[in-house]
């Protein structure tokens, strides 16, 4: 009996010295408590993507007037007795630089249609008009001296071509390194009459004939018609017909508005001296 007794206690004493081994073991909970895996919802926070930053521009730009400011466009011709185109041309350019004036052509705008609203008095359009490339001799001299002085400075010019004759090899080669350098070739016609004297019809066939004579030459069909005389035209179908863009003349066309179908603009001639055409022309486009 002693002896069952003895093993009943050691047995009893093993017994009760496991038991708090296994008692803790549901106090694990702590593996449960990993909620902070449930915080990680800052994934869900990254809403600010759809926040659209560019959405301002977007806006801007639609705000835009369709009634644009012309460019200030200074009109020249080559030099005769009385006016020495070159020197003027010489000095105008200097005066644009010292007022940091970008030259752009009317093709630029095309492209960029907005740039006349952004850049508003600080852009300017150089024309020279009765470029013959017909003429034996080649271009006039002091067209020539002009485009040497507008290259020197690195401005392109708008020229306004006149188709009528041979075209001269020499006058080909010069427009069409000047066309790759960015300057604009227009249409001045192709015999240079005054479009306000002829029927829809001849004034058709005068834009239309110059445009394939050009487009041959070069691979470029002008938009821009520069009017002969600066006579502008009532009756635009022709004009619109050919898809001429812009229609350049003298008087008025110090706005425009990019709802019409073909843009008619204005120019200066030179009035006195080279500063006294910039102010003028600062005034007039850019009121």
């Amino acid at each position: 009996m002693k002896r069952t007794l003895i093993v009943f206690l050691l047995v009893n004493l093993m017994l009760s010295a496991c038991a708090p081994a296994s008692a803790p073991m549901p106090t694990p909970v702590p593996s449960a408590t990993p909620l902070p895996t449930a915080t990680a919802v800052p994934t869900s926070t990254a809403t600010p993507t759809s926040t659209p930053m560019a959405t301002p521009t977007a806006t801007l730009t639609a705000t835009f007037s369709p009634i644009r400011s012309t460019p200030m466009t200074i009109m020249m011709h080559p030099s005769t007795d009385a006016f020495d185109a070159v020197g003027f041309l010489r000095e105008f350019i200097l005066i644009l630089q010292e007022n940091h004036i970008r030259v752009i052509t009317y093709r630029n705008i095309l492209e960029d249609p907005n740039i006349t609203v952004r850049e508003k008095g600080k852009i300017a359009i150089i024309t020279i008009d009765d470029v013959f490339i017909g003429s034996r001799n080649g271009l006039n001299r002091t067209v020539q001296e002009m485009i040497d002085l507008l290259c020197e400075a690195n401005y392109p010019a708008v020229l306004g071509v006149v188709t009528q004759g041979e075209p001269n090899s020499t006058s080909v080669a010069l427009l069409r390194d000047l066309l790759e350098k960015g300057w604009e070739i227009a249409t001045h016609t192709d015999t240079h009459p005054n479009l306000g004297m002829l029927s829809p019809l001849e004034v058709s066939l005068e834009i239309t004939t110059s445009q394939d004579k050009i487009e041959y030459l070069f691979g470029h069909r002008p938009i821009t018609l520069i009017l002969p005389y600066g006579q502008r035209l009532n009756n635009t179908t022709a004009v619109k017909n050919a898809g001429i863009v812009w229609m350049v003349g003298i008087g008025g066309g110090e706005m425009y508005n990019v709802n019409d179908g073909v843009y008619y603009v204005g120019r200066q001639g030179p009035a006195g001296t080279p500063l006294k055409t910039f102010e003028i022309l600062m005034r007039r486009f850019n009121p």
